[in-house]
């Protein structure tokens, strides 16, 4: 099913919320075995909550309990690299609500936010790559027709070069960051990041995939966008959205200047608009 939804919102809640995915699978909370799955539901999601803020799991934490493939839950929570342990705490707080109003009794759901990921399902998903969901975003804002191809040009080296350098990671976040100057006055920023319980080879092939949604869907155009996967997700916009201090840029030549009315230096507290498209295997 693909689904397109245009919306307006003001970002002014200390944590962003971006979209659900809410699997098919349903169980029944007044049944013996639904009950039991949703007892198990809220232990994991407890779980989740209570460890998001730890400094040692470096912003990712899975857990599952269950006595019984027919009860057992499997849960997740990824942060963005960039955040702070008590940010994370936050998010992950706010998702583990969120995600019953938008998914009240499914067996498996994902709720994204700008700050974290929330997952759980009653089949296994730690250590396994999964871009079989995807959710694009992007800004209602184009690139001028003149600046298209040099924007391509740049935004798909910042993003294989950020996508290399998170599945290459081997510290305990696969984690990214990358800009360059777009013209004299403009800046591109970009990130990625995998869930960093899978491989370098499985990280750089779901951030590989989600590049190729990028150009091929309908970013290319676009001054800002996202692409989230369940195990991966990269964004770049023309103003920085991340924390972390950002590498050197890549050296590149022969850019035109970028004409369009430069981006607000923040997103809190701004009415913007975004195009939210969601893809269902």
């Amino acid at each position: 099913m693909l689904c397109f939804l245009s919306f307006h919102t003001t970002l002014t809640s200390p944590v962003n919320f971006l979209a659900p995915y809410c699997g098919n699978a349903t169980y029944n909370p007044n049944s013996t075995t639904g009950s039991i799955y949703r007892t198990n539901l809220n232990f994991v999601l407890d779980a989740l909550s209570s460890n998001a803020s730890r400094t040692d799991t470096n912003g990712f934490y899975n857990f599952s309990t269950g006595n019984d493939p027919s009860n057992t839950v499997y849960g997740l929570l990824l942060c963005r690299g960039d955040l702070s342990p008590d940010v994370c705490k936050e998010c992950v707080a706010n998702a583990s609500t969120r995600v019953f109003q938008e998914c009240p009794n499914q067996t498996a759901a994902i709720v994204w936010y700008d700050e974290c990921l929330l997952r759980f399902s009653d089949q296994t998903i730690f250590s396994k790559v999964d871009f079989g969901v995807r959710l694009a975003m992007y800004n209602v804002q184009n690139v001028t027709e003149s600046d298209w191809y040099n924007f391509v040009l740049l935004l798909g080296n910042l993003l294989y070069n950020a996508a290399d350098q998170a599945a290459n990671q081997t510290w305990g976040k696969k984690f990214a960051v990358q800009q360059a100057n777009f013209s004299a006055f403009q800046t591109l920023y970009a990130l990625t990041q995998c869930t960093p319980d899978i491989s370098g080879d499985d990280c750089k092939g779901c951030l590989e995939s989600a590049i190729r949604t990028n150009l091929n869907l309908c970013c290319t155009i676009r001054v800002g966008g996202r692409v989230l996967f369940p195990s991966c997700n990269i964004r770049y916009e023309l103003y920085r959205f991340y924390n972390s201090a950002s590498p050197a840029p890549p050296p590149m030549s022969n850019l035109h200047p970028f004409t369009g009315a430069p981006p607000p230096s923040s997103t809190k507290g701004m009415f913007w608009s975004l195009a939210l498209t969601i893809f269902f295997p």
